[in-house]
């Protein structure tokens, strides 16, 4: 993804998450939301933050490497741009923000240059996770949701603007997917919520207007 497009994305973003604010219990999940989380070398991860303790220092690495010392704000939320280094091998590596003892760690996929649809990922101080493809669409677009780190065989349940589109229950190994299909919300940008038990993950959703169908043509 190119910087000027990543830019746009920052900021969409950033304006989304004031406009949504946080729900009560979301406030008191500590958690990091990493977009894009599927970037080429060379080019940015936005991190915003919240839950965290008011006006601390944090220490973000990236696959191990410094990457940034953000502070937190009184109301216990951060935001950082981080530089993805040129060295990093395809795949996934970690991006961990860390104040004291309290640690978030998120999974950002390294792609190989090619364009990669628009991906976010939520995740918890708990190691609950919760990743997008793509982080925005028209309604009735279709969304593919993962989820790792959940309660083991426990009933989930996945809201977008408090309709709710998925559910079902996590395997063995705390882990859920699904198909999404937007629903019919108004144009702008609304929660994703996923709860599982105790667990709740929550990140701003885009969603456009219906794509047009096809007009036929006049010619026979």
């Amino acid at each position: 993804m190119r910087a000027a497009a990543v830019l746009a994305v920052v900021l969409a973003v950033a304006l989304a998450l004031v406009g949504l604010g946080a729900s009560p219990a979301a406030a008191r999940v500590t958690s990091v939301l990493a977009v894009p989380a599927a970037v080429a070398r060379g080019t940015i991860v936005a991190l915003y933050g919240s839950g965290f303790p008011a006006n601390r220092k944090l220490a973000l690495t990236f696959g191990g490497v410094r990457a940034g010392q953000p502070r937190v704000r009184a109301d216990g939320r951060f935001a950082a741009v981080v530089f993805v280094p040129l060295n990093l091998e395809p795949g996934f590596t970690t991006l961990t923000s860390r104040t004291g003892r309290i640690r978030v760690s998120n999974r950002v996929e390294i792609t190989t240059g090619r364009a990669a649809p628009l991906t976010a990922e939520v995740a918890s101080r708990g190691g609950a996770r919760m990743r997008v493809t793509p982080s925005e669409g028209a309604v009735g677009g279709l969304v593919v949701l993962r989820a790792a780190g959940l309660p083991r065989k426990a009933a989930v349940r996945v809201t977008l603007g408090g309709q709710r589109i998925a559910s079902g229950r996590t395997n063995a190994a705390g882990a859920f997917s699904a198909p999404l299909v937007v629903p019919d919300v108004p144009i702008g940008s609304h929660p994703l919520v996923i709860a599982s038990a105790r667990t709740l993950l929550r990140m701003p959703f885009g969603v456009g207007p219906r794509a047009a169908a096809p007009q036929r043509s006049a010619l026979p």
